[in-house]
């Protein structure tokens, strides 16, 4: 474990963030897109890893979805 600039552990971190850019998105590709990263995470987790999808949050404005993980550690 590396300690942060403020003396915190990295490792303590179990939630991640992956931010996508998506321009000109519809709800139903917004939707499409939700169910594969879904089943995605939930196929890597069949195989032995960590992980578990939290949600997302799509902002029109930036054409930007922001998607939750769950992870034991980062490696994972």
């Amino acid at each position: 474990m590396l300690p942060d600039r403020a003396g915190r552990t990295v490792d303590a971190m179990t939630q991640y963030m992956v931010e996508g850019y998506v321009p000109g998105a519809t709800e139903a590709s917004l939707e499409d897109g939700r169910r594969r990263i879904e089943a995605a995470a939930e196929q890597i987790a069949a195989d032995g890893t960590s992980i578990r999808y939290l949600g997302s949050t799509f902002v029109p404005e930036e054409e930007s979805c922001f998607c939750w993980f769950e992870s034991a550690s980062v490696v994972d």
